[in-house]
């Protein structure tokens, strides 16, 4: 039993660094969908009827909040790497969970067992939604090295849950 732990915490230490990552994609994908739009409003701005009176303005607001715009990839992309998050959130879940039922004495086996299942289920789900996320993501997108490192560490997940 004493391995088992010993894997779990690792387990739990490769989950926690995981969960850095994708919140970094976040940030470099609204930062690309940014200058994309910044690109393309300054090439509005060169056509004449882009700048005439009549014609809205592309992005009027001023509110700190206001969205901007990105494509429906990159929107995509983000959409799916939320969703990574979350399943990691409950994999996080699922391995602390399962050091709980470590510490009881005796070791319920049948419910560890169920815990392992589901730990597995989560890792899966994970890997599906990555490699989803890397087959959408637009060419040169500054996601797909940090994709390529969750990889990594996903498959390290596998192996230790396996």
């Amino acid at each position: 039993m004493h391995f088992s732990i010993s894997i779990l915490f690792l387990l739990a230490a490769i989950l926690t660094s995981t969960l850095a990552f994708p919140a970094t994609f976040i940030t470099l994908l609204l930062s690309d969908a940014a200058s994309a739009s910044a690109s393309s409003e300054s090439a509005a701005n060169t056509n004449p009827e882009a700048s005439s009176p009549a014609a809205p303005a592309a992005n009027s607001s001023t509110s700190p909040n206001a969205v901007t715009p990105c494509s429906p990839s990159v929107a995509a992309l983000a959409s799916g790497i939320r969703a990574n998050i979350a399943v990691q959130n409950n994999e996080l879940a699922a391995a602390n969970s399962l050091g709980a039922m470590l510490s009881e004495n005796p070791v319920d086996a049948t419910l560890f067992a169920a815990g392992q299942a589901s730990l597995l289920g989560f890792v899966k789900q994970g890997i599906q939604i990555r490699m989803n996320n890397q087959m959408i993501a637009p060419a040169g997108n500054a996601a797909l090295p940090g994709l390529a490192m969750v990889a990594m560490a996903q498959m390290k997940e596998l192996n230790l849950t396996l």
